[in-house]
């Protein structure tokens, strides 16, 4: 943790606009997440019983009791109040309360889309400042170093890590944390409309969650350990095409070229060896989350319809904007999931350079 937070550090120049692009996410999120919810008083209107008038469309903005809402939550009911019901007649006829649903749906995603574009920019403009001021300091610092790291340290080396060992670095600070802000925030905004839907459905959702932190474990040990010897190899590559090229009279003039081209095969033959390996565990995170997901999507379907068809806690509207919102809930959990793995190279790399 503290060479995370030391890595952090590199973000306290540009604060403000980091802090902007945390709110652009932030809103992003949640306008996502309530895109979401807005089915349900669309499916609750399109599928109002005609004899009832537009008692069904009403109950959609909470104008109906409570009881007459199939389990429906009060918190729920505001916050379309607050929101749709503002700018949508739903006690209107179906055909024209659906056309008002619509264009507000519209206009919703449209927000969501310039939320989109200023946190990707705004991302996209710390990343490559963060990365100037990284190759700057660790340029700066090795010009400083005397002889004695010189002569113990190969060249290709020092380039690896001046090039890709800082690229990984990179990565790690800005790209994968904006990923982490944008699955937490996405997360976080689709339990809360999750929650004001059913909290036993939420609940019943979280169950599978914590097995997939649970199986990295023994994984993550594993990768870290293949990432450090990826990147050791990587610099072993650069020195040795260093060393060729400068040296390559001397090669030419002792017909040392298949001693060479030995050499440098068995160190692309054991970067292959190495890369695929490690590889190997990373890529298991992917199934291991997709079945995680598949599992709780069949927790919920076994779960909600005994709750819509049995219990009458909820409406059938309610339980597919519910199935929506879960969905958008595992692809943030998934990449959390993963993300052990996702940072191992970033770590590794800060520890080289």
């Amino acid at each position: 943790m503290s060479l995370y937070l030391r890595i952090l550090s590199y973000l306290r120049p540009y604060l403000p606009v980091f802090l902007l692009a945390v709110l652009a996410t932030s809103a992003f999120a949640a306008l996502d997440a309530f895109s979401l919810a807005l089915l349900i008083p669309f499916l609750r209107t399109l599928f109002a019983d005609p004899g009832e008038g537009t008692a069904g469309a009403e109950g959609a903005t909470g104008d109906l009791p409570t009881g007459e809402m199939a389990g429906g939550s009060d918190l729920l009911q505001v916050l379309m109040d607050g929101t749709l019901g503002r700018f949508v007649d739903l006690s209107a006829p179906p055909e024209q309360a659906i056309q008002g649903i619509i264009i507000f749906l519209l206009a919703i995603f449209l927000i969501k889309n310039v939320f989109d574009f200023f946190r990707k920019y705004l991302v996209a403009w710390i990343e490559q400042a963060v990365t100037r001021d990284l190759r700057n300091e660790v340029y700066d610092h090795l010009v400083d170093l005397d002889l004695v790291f010189f002569g113990r340290t190969r060249v290709g080396q020092i380039i690896s890590r001046l090039t890709h060992d800082v690229e990984q670095l990179r990565t790690l600070v800005t790209k994968e944390l904006a990923k982490i802000l944008s699955s937490v925030f996405e997360l976080l905004a689709a339990v809360a409309l999750m929650l004001l839907i059913s909290w036993k459905l939420t609940l019943a959702a979280f169950i599978v969650l914590p097995g997939v932190f649970a199986i990295w474990g023994p994984l993550l040990r594993r990768v870290r350990r293949g990432d450090r010897t990826i990147l050791n190899l990587a610099g072993e590559v650069n020195s040795h095409i260093q060393e060729t090229l400068s040296g390559i009279r001397l090669v030419k003039s002792s017909a040392a070229e298949a001693h060479e081209r030995k050499r440098f095969r068995g160190l692309t033959w054991s970067y292959f060896k190495a890369f695929v390996r490690t590889e190997r565990f990373r890529a298991l995170s992917h199934p291991i989350t997709e079945m995680v997901g598949a599992l709780g999507t069949v927790v919920l379907l076994w779960y909600g319809t005994r709750l819509v068809l049995t219990g009458g806690e909820i409406g059938g509207e309610e339980f597919i904007g519910f199935l929506a919102l879960s969905m958008k809930l595992y692809s943030p959990v998934k990449y959390l999931g993963k993300l052990p793995a996702i940072i191992q190279p970033g770590l590794v790399a800060s520890e080289r350079v």
